[in-house]
């Protein structure tokens, strides 16, 4: 499948599995903050089938029902999860192609981003000099939604100064495909983080690809 290269003046990748190794153990993420006082205080049924950030979010909201202290909550709970997140970040490397990858990206003058549901530090620990690869790095600090909701593709892209029509988003996960079509952009999955072709396809991808690379062939 050949997507046209006028609707790409803007390429956002997702970080982890996408252009990095995937390493972070999500079950011990989800377990940590499960173990948390406030949420072994809430039905287990209002936390189900939650990701993670949204778990916490719905634990908070609950709490501030209940008058109990949900700012405080929300603290400990994002600090167990960089906890988490950085132990991950230590051992994590960027795939050997990511530098060349951006690099060839902006030859070709394609704005690039990066959107993550992890923290800042942890992705500056994996690719300290991102800044200079990256034209906008958006972490889950830098949004008040973030994916699968479109505002974190879209704040980047406004960033960028490109439209959602013009952009593609290239993911490793469902979650990544779902963003990219709640915001109108091409949607490109790829193979080198948990999920297969069948559920990339399952979410709605335009394309899929062996890896983030392999995107310079279709420019």
């Amino acid at each position: 499948m050949k997507i046209e290269s006028k609707t790409w003046q803007a390429i956002v990748f997702d970080f982890d599995g996408t252009l990095a190794g995937l390493n972070i153990d999500f079950a011990l993420m989800r377990a940590a903050v499960l173990d948390l006082p406030l949420c072994r205080s809430i039905p287990e049924e209002k936390l189900t089938g939650l990701y993670t950030l949204e778990m916490i979010e719905t634990a908070a909201l609950i709490a501030k029902r209940n008058k109990k202290d949900a700012s405080r909550f929300r603290l400990e709970a994002y600090s167990v999860i960089a906890e988490i997140e950085m132990a991950a970040a230590r051992k994590g490397k960027l795939f050997p192609s990511t530098k060349t990858l951006l690099a060839e990206l902006k030859k070709h003058s394609i704005k690039t981003g990066i959107i993550t549901r992890n923290c800042r530090a942890a992705v500056l620990r994996v690719f300290p000099d991102v800044e200079l690869y990256a034209d906008a790095t958006l972490t889950r600090e830098d949004s008040q939604n973030v994916k699968p909701h479109p505002d974190h593709l879209q704040k980047a892209l406004g960033i960028l100064g490109v439209s959602e029509k013009d952009a593609a988003m290239v993911g490793d996960h469902p979650m990544d495909i779902m963003t990219a079509r709640r915001a109108g952009s091409c949607a490109v999955g790829v193979l080198t983080g948990s999920a297969d072709e069948k559920s990339l396809r399952a979410a709605g991808a335009d394309l899929i690809l062996a890896n983030a690379s392999a995107i310079l062939g279709h420019l």
